[in-house]
């Protein structure tokens, strides 16, 4: 399993619970190279003003860390890459106080980050109807899978170890970009309280 980073402290909550923060963040890491925030800025088609300012952010945190400079037409130019493959909040060491606010924030990135997965799969979905293909397997380009599990507490931690290394195999793996579709991929799983 790669990295994992546990954010405590309402600021590193607050940073990352930013909607573009956490797409800048992928940007990077699905780059799987150092790149300067100008690259990912016109990869995700943004001002590099605008990813300029929320990289400084990511950097404050350790979320981004610099990689190498590299002078570029007599500009020095900064590579940055993720310092952590994932990050998980801890509540537990905020005040009573603070906590709502902050979970409110996350809560947030929670709902941008299942609206956007279910806008991208609607949408192709629309578009695959409208190409009226048959329902071979070269015409499969997605599923969905909702079920419940019954597991135990150690169960779940090999479910969720053999699930994170299954998607990390496939992301290291490449392809030429001419023969290589583009998945995107959401994975959740959470117990429910009793």
């Amino acid at each position: 399993m790669g990295t994992e980073r546990i954010l405590k402290s309402p600021e590193e909550i607050k940073i990352m619970s930013d909607p573009l923060r956490m797409t800048i963040f992928k940007a990077f890491h699905h780059l799987n190279k150092p790149a300067t925030a100008k690259q990912v800025a016109d990869a995700l088609t943004l001002a590099p003003a605008k990813v300029h300012y929320h990289v400084q952010k990511l950097l404050g945190i350790g979320i981004i860390e610099l990689d190498h400079t590299e002078e570029i037409n007599g500009i020095i130019a900064k590579f940055y890459k993720t310092s952590v493959d994932s990050f998980v909040i801890d509540y537990t060491n905020i005040s009573d106080k603070v906590r709502s606010s902050v979970y409110s924030k996350s809560e947030n990135l929670y709902i941008s980050t299942f609206n956007a997965f279910r806008d991208t799969f609607i949408d192709n979905i629309r578009k695959k109807v409208e190409k009226q293909l048959p329902p071979t397997a070269e015409n499969r380009s997605g599923f969905l899978i909702h079920n419940t599990l019954k597991l135990q507490q150690k169960d779940y931690e090999s479910f969720y170890g053999e699930m994170t290394t299954l998607v990390e195999k496939y992301m290291e793996h490449s392809c030429p970009e001419e023969a290589c579709g583009t998945y995107q991929f959401l994975c959740s799983a959470i117990k429910e309280e009793r």
